[in-house]
């Protein structure tokens, strides 16, 4: 929601909490790389997908198409 009001700092922080609490949840990581990617810190959204499909075979799915 936070994404969707363009309250990207927010986003970020909310994300990175939830990412201490669930550290192997893939679509935390997916929401954060595009969080960062809308920042314009592009190395840090590639990072965070990466990190997504780790954790998730259903994730390649969205970069294959």
């Amino acid at each position: 929601m936070l994404d969707n009001l363009q309250r990207y700092k927010e986003a970020e922080n909310a994300s990175l909490q939830a990412l201490r609490i669930f550290p192997k949840k893939s679509d935390f990581y997916f929401h954060l790389g595009n969080i960062y990617g809308k920042l314009d810190k592009f190395e840090e959204a590639e990072a965070m997908y990466l990190e997504a499909l780790k954790f998730d075979e259903e994730v390649k799915i969205h970069f294959r198409t």
